[in-house]
């Protein structure tokens, strides 16, 4: 799963991020990652619904994210009124590890508009 959470500048760049998270897997046991997987394997479709949200909606997504790619979010953020897409730079599915200050940034003036 790391290639596919993990960006590779990440991989190349940041050799603790990467061991932080591999440190992170391995504490997990092998009933509660198969629950997981199972319950995003079986998630409901929640497109219907992103056209009815009427809050403020912030869509983050890391710039190499091969779970949720940046075309997906970008989909996503189009059916949701208002909503602010912003990319991470040199970050893959887990960009507030990846590059921990851009995805600060980007939530904190979020929060401020």
């Amino acid at each position: 799963m790391l290639p596919k959470v993990l960006s590779e500048h990440t991989h190349s760049n940041k050799p603790d991020v990467v061991e932080r998270v591999k440190g992170i897997a391995t504490k997990q046991s092998s009933a509660s990652t198969a629950a997981a997987l199972a319950a995003l394997r079986d998630r409901p479709d929640a497109n219907a619904g992103l056209k009815h949200i009427a809050v403020p909606t912030l869509v983050i997504v890391g710039e190499y994210d091969v779970v949720t790619p940046p075309l997906a979010s970008a989909n996503l953020s189009a059916q949701i009124r208002g909503c602010k897409l912003v990319h991470i730079p040199d970050a893959g599915h887990l960009s507030n590890v990846e590059n921990p200050d851009a995805f600060n940034a980007a939530v904190r003036g979020f929060l401020k508009a």
